[in-house]
């Protein structure tokens, strides 16, 4: 018998890892990334979103950008923190570096001007 289980996880446990190559190049090794980050962690990995990063618009440097949530079977996420400091062990952190991975940040979330305007809007206040 199989069962299925679903987690409602919240945006602030969204990881971001940042790698040096092209977003093709990540898309493409993305197996081996979330094999590795697997490993590392004992987690399940779901990837959110891949993107160039909007912060480093230099041409001179590629840099894409995986949102990702690191969950265990019991429902529990991890944290950034959590995350680096499995990844930092050096059976992992060598092959993570070799795919590009240069950096683990905890995903910083868009201004929340437009639910205050939204919530304002329902509550009949404006907010200023």
């Amino acid at each position: 018998m199989s069962s299925l289980q679903i987690f409602a996880v919240d945006e602030s446990y969204q990881v971001a890892l940042v790698f040096t190559k092209s977003k093709s190049y990540v898309e493409a090794n993305l197996k081996k990334i979330i094999g590795k980050l697997m490993a590392a962690t004992l987690a399940a990995v779901e990837i959110a979103s891949i993107g160039d990063d909007e912060a480093e618009p230099s041409r001179a440097s590629v840099t894409t950008v995986v949102v990702a949530y690191f969950i265990y079977s019991n429902g529990t996420v991890l944290t950034s923190t959590q995350v680096e400091k499995m990844i930092s062990v050096p059976q992992h952190s060598l092959g993570l570096i070799e795919l590009g991975l240069a950096d683990i940040v905890s995903r910083v979330l868009p201004s929340s001007t437009f639910l205050k305007k939204h919530y304002s809007l329902i509550a009949g206040r404006r907010f200023p």
